[in-house]
């Protein structure tokens, strides 16, 4: 589940849910420090920290916490005492250190304020300044630029960003779209897919998506492309989809993308001045065959993209509670410094 749409489930479940956010891993883990989950007083859950290993025991402490209106501060040692067993024994063989608060007085406040700045398209960067016992107190803040945070950077100190749901336009409704739309709705994208065709423009084609009709310059004002947008470029018309590019480039979306062969590619991108910014043939080389396969290798690309950007870039945490605060070496992960 995407970060925006689990804050958004715990601001409507209010005080009835705990938050749980890793907050230092060392050895293999599944998720990264950063990573988040909703634990529900029901019993139910949002997300995964880890395959399996964790949950049981997090859900566990949700009465106590909501009762006691107190965040808590939970180490997982799932280290083998011989490291020759690869961490079969228990879990992912890793120490992980997890947070829990209470979705309640402050912390509220402040996910509903990352809710209305990520649905007006801006992403967020929420500082949490964590006491030495046992996780309290906790303060939060929220930095209002990436050198801001650079300057909250310390020990018992977590930096996270918050990305709004990122978008992902489509142009080309062909069959080969529709497994893409769908790889990518379960991946956290917002979808908008928009053809030439009004025939294939059909919401039983692409359940979950936005859909739009026209040619490329009708297109432009309904779809205000910009630099956070992600644009795969697909309707296999070489005109349209020279037309659409062109159309788009200027904006310097994140990522632009078109299906063909390299052949296509000369004749599509000759003569555009930012054709080194266009990925073509979109996707990772991965031996990719049939509409499926090739959806999954464009995904994989999209992914990298999403996750590669910037200093904060998506997925982006920082800090250490109770440890360094320098780089960290390989095999250790840590989202508090």
């Amino acid at each position: 589940m995407p970060d925006s749409e689990l804050i958004k489930e715990a601001v409507s479940l209010g005080g009835c849910c705990v938050l749980a956010t890793i907050v230092h891993v060392e050895g293999h883990a599944y998720r990264k420090a950063g990573a988040m989950m909703l634990l529900k007083a029901d019993g139910e859950a949002s997300g995964a920290l880890s395959p399996g290993c964790l949950e049981s025991d997090l859900l566990a402490h949700v009465p106590d916490i909501l009762r006691q209106n107190a965040p808590r501060l939970v180490d997982y040692d799932m280290r083998p005492a011989d490291d020759l067993s690869w961490g079969e024994h228990i879990g992912c063989g890793g120490l992980i250190r997890v947070l829990l608060e209470p979705v309640s007085g402050e912390l509220l406040s402040r996910l509903r304020i990352a809710c209305e700045r990520m649905d007006a398209g801006a992403p967020v960067l929420l500082i949490r300044r964590v006491g030495a016992e046992n996780g309290l107190p906790v303060a939060y803040e929220f930095a209002e630029s990436d050198e801001a945070a650079d300057a909250c950077h310390r020990e018992g100190v977590l930096i996270v960003r918050w990305e709004p749901k990122p978008r992902l336009l489509l142009f080309g409704a062909g069959d080969d779209a529709r497994p893409l739309s769908q790889l990518a709705q379960q991946a956290g994208f917002a979808v908008t897919v928009a053809d030439f065709r009004e025939s294939l423009c059909k919401a039983e084609r692409f359940p979950g998506a936005k859909l739009l009709f026209g040619f490329p310059q009708e297109l432009m004002p309904l779809l205000q492309p910009g630099s956070g947008d992600y644009i795969v470029i697909m309707s296999h018309q070489l005109q349209r989809d020279r037309q659409f590019l062109e159309l788009v480039l200027p904006s310097e979306p994140r990522f632009v993308g078109v299906m063909g062969s390299e052949a296509r590619r000369t004749r599509l991108l000759g003569g555009l001045s930012r054709s080194a910014a266009v990925s073509c043939p979109a996707g990772l080389p991965i031996g990719a065959d049939g509409p499926f396969e090739i959806a999954v290798s464009i995904m994989a690309e999209l992914i990298q993209a999403r996750r590669g950007g910037g200093r904060y870039g998506a997925g982006w945490n920082r800090g250490s509670v109770y440890g360094s605060g320098e780089q960290q070496p390989h095999g250790v992960s840590e989202a508090f410094g």
